[in-house]
């Protein structure tokens, strides 16, 4: 009886995770079912735009001012492409992501725990579904679903498979890192486990090196030729060095906040179930296991990964999520075929998971309707105004919520500027980067002016709502008074952002 768990016990144990797999199967097909009917909102739109403007000929980094990497443009348009550029296009693209992430999920969990991976797997990816619209294809939800296939191909190495592999492993981490800098953390993981496993067998130091190399030089070299065919290295390069820093140093929240303050309700429960997902891996000698240890390795990189980030947006979490997921289910069924208190504290687990399918099948944020009568009235507004004949004649000021970037890709309109938000160009602070691209701008329009200048009520970084962000900037907000004239403010209510349109006089 000190030996193995008796025999209905550990057939307990057995059929247990495949019946979890069913159960979270059942709010994520609801889930799946409401996001197919979304909008295309939030972020989604701005890339799909900027992609739009690349084919109409404007230099990403030099004509289009954004900072965002290349691998995120390289990998959106791509999905434009193969899936088309409108909503249906975008969840079928998060789908197919999601059903990745499953699977490799169960790929990483091994043959004989393919139920937890699945569970797992299922559970980060109904979690970041309960995010809602504004969530959709986020690229940090890409880079995820990348680094969970560069640990799939990792782990089969790690259980004797070819070292053609690490191709594999270094190939799908470089174009996450391509997409977001912050997950070159994982590289280093995989970089520290090839390299042990290099020293314990010799003889394939060569061939996983070499192979690694490739996988590491067929994202880079795609990066390059982008780069090159677009004439925007040094422009790239000043981005880089400039706008983003600047970018990432505003509304940082500070450690306390991001550990606490700005959790949900899913990412609270999920504090007490990885404290005692740590005591079991430390009960169960999981430690001894060098899969439990990368396991935790990514769970904790993760969290790094949204630390060093400091916004606290939800979906800075979908990497620590992933995998915290994939290692708190794997110890949990490793727990639950056990004996005494590393049975209780598993059961415990599980329960607390399943608490947290309800949270997420009926989130505040998945359940409520985007609010799309702004979009609207703004699309009614521009064609009343000439509709396609404001092409190269219209300009947006705006940051992400007040949609005027997402009208402009509806109506296939061209800005006057390749100025996709207005957070550089009303700065709290101004800065070297602030002031150099509020001289392109002010020149840009005072040579071309557009017809019409939509302001966004949304003021970032800060939060709040109102149109005082342009007295930051008094030499525009001169140019405003002298050359145009208010012709139509809209209030969306008071939580909403609004916008007003200017007209040249």
């Amino acid at each position: 009886m000190n030996g193995n768990p008796p025999h209905s016990r550990t057939a307990f144990g057995v059929w247990i995770m495949p019946a979890s797999a069913v159960v979270v199967a059942i709010p994520l097909l609801i889930g799946l079912l409401d996001a197919s009917r979304w909008p295309l909102v939030h972020d989604a739109p701005l890339i799909h735009y900027i992609v739009f403007l690349m084919n109409k000929g404007l230099v990403p980094y030099r004509d289009i001012i954004d900072m965002n990497m290349p691998g995120a443009y390289i990998l959106e348009s791509f999905g434009m492409q193969a899936l088309g550029g409108g909503a249906g296009g975008w969840f079928a693209w998060d789908a197919i992501s999601g059903a990745i992430a499953v699977v490799a999920s169960a790929w990483i969990a091994g043959p004989s725990h393919r139920a937890a991976g699945i569970v797992a797997g299922s559970l980060a990816y109904l979690i970041h579904l309960s995010d809602g619209a504004l969530n959709l294809g986020q690229r940090d939800w890409i880079v995820s679903v990348l680094l969970l296939l560069s640990f799939a191909c990792l782990f089969r190495i790690l259980r004797g498979g070819h070292a053609a592999w690490s191709a594999g492993v270094f190939f799908f981490s470089s174009v996450a890192v391509s997409v977001k800098p912050p997950a070159l953390l994982f590289c280093l993981i995989a970089a520290g486990t090839i390299c042990w496993l290099c020293c314990k067998s010799p003889s394939r130091i060569l061939p996983m090196l070499s192979l690694g190399f490739v996988g590491v030089l067929v994202p880079t070299t795609a990066v390059v030729l982008f780069l090159a065919k677009w004439h925007a290295t040094d422009s790239f390069l000043d981005t880089l060095t400039k706008l983003v820093p600047y970018y990432a140093s505003l509304q940082r929240t500070g450690l306390r906040v991001l550990l606490w303050s700005v959790l949900g309700p899913i990412q609270r429960l999920f504090i007490p179930v990885a404290v005692m997902a740590l005591a079991l891996f430390i009960l169960s000698r999981s430690w001894r296991s060098m899969e439990s240890v990368l396991l935790l390795l990514g769970a904790l990189c993760g969290g790094m990964y949204y630390i060093l980030q400091d916004k606290g947006w939800s979906y800075h979490r979908y990497p620590a999520i992933v995998f915290a997921s994939l290692w708190i289910v794997m110890e949990v069924e490793r727990g639950i075929r056990a004996r005494g208190l590393r049975a209780w504290i598993s059961w415990t687990m599980l329960g607390a998971l399943v608490l947290l399918l309800p949270f997420a099948a009926v989130s505040r944020e998945r359940l409520k309707p985007y609010d799309t009568a702004k979009m609207t009235q703004l699309e009614s507004d521009l064609n009343e105004l000439g509709g396609a004949q404001l092409s190269h004649r219209v300009q947006c000021l705006d940051m992400t919520h007040g949609d005027c970037i997402n009208v402009l890709y509806r109506l296939n309109l061209v800005q006057s500027t390749g100025f996709i938000y207005d957070f550089y160009l009303f700065p709290e602070k101004s800065a070297p980067v602030t002031i150099a691209l509020q001289k392109r701008f002010l020149q840009a329009v005072s040579a071309d002016p557009p017809k019409a200048l939509i302001l966004s009520e949304q003021v970032w970084p800060g939060g709040g709502l109102g149109y005082n962000q342009v007295a930051r900037w008094p030499s525009f907000s001169d140019y405003l008074s002298h050359h145009y004239r208010l012709a139509k403010e809209y209030s969306a209510g008071s939580s909403i952002e609004g916008y007003r349109i200017y007209l040249l006089k």
